[in-house]
């Protein structure tokens, strides 16, 4: 069922229904946020164990979260949760993904380039900043600026706030 409306004129049209379906969307927002992830109370009816259990069948905990955990919010915080605690099969698994267009092939446009890192980033996989280096002294750079040829001696004097 991808069209819900007819569903939930079913919900709307019982007040039974109504407030068994409320419940269930109220549980399902509450285990996604101790999750960490914010569901919309609306994403609660593309779920088919909240509908199934909303008409009168007996809610499975279990059918109910993993088709919470198939969520795309879901899945991903798990990843990074999983990424964070060490998994590195994982990691190379995502870091592969990132690198593949949906056709399996390595993707090569350059505008796809910051969406995969924004992504990679979402999942925790972005290589980290470099350390920062110890400071270099003035006595260092002015030796360094002494051996520049004359062009890159002023831009670079600028760039270190020596001028």
């Amino acid at each position: 069922m991808t069209d819900n409306k007819a569903f939930l004129d079913i919900v709307n049209a019982s007040g039974t229904l109504k407030e068994r379906y409320a419940e269930l969307v109220k549980k399902v927002v509450e285990d996604a946020r101790c999750q960490g992830v914010t569901l919309d109370p609306m994403e609660a009816v593309h779920l088919r164990e909240v509908r199934v259990a909303a008409m009168g069948a007996p809610l499975d905990e279990e059918a109910l979260h993993n088709e919470l955990m198939a969520l795309p919010a879901m899945s991903d915080r798990a990843k990074k949760a999983a990424i964070e605690a060490g998994d590195e099969e994982l990691r190379a698994e995502v870091v592969d993904a990132l690198n593949k267009d949906r056709f399996g092939t390595p993707d090569r446009w350059p505008d796809h380039a910051s969406r995969r890192l924004a992504r990679a980033r979402e999942l925790g996989v972005a290589t980290p900043a470099a350390p920062a280096s110890e400071p270099v002294s003035t006595a260092a750079r002015l030796e360094a600026l002494a051996q520049m040829p004359p062009q890159t001696r002023m831009a670079m004097a600028r760039k270190w706030g020596l001028v």
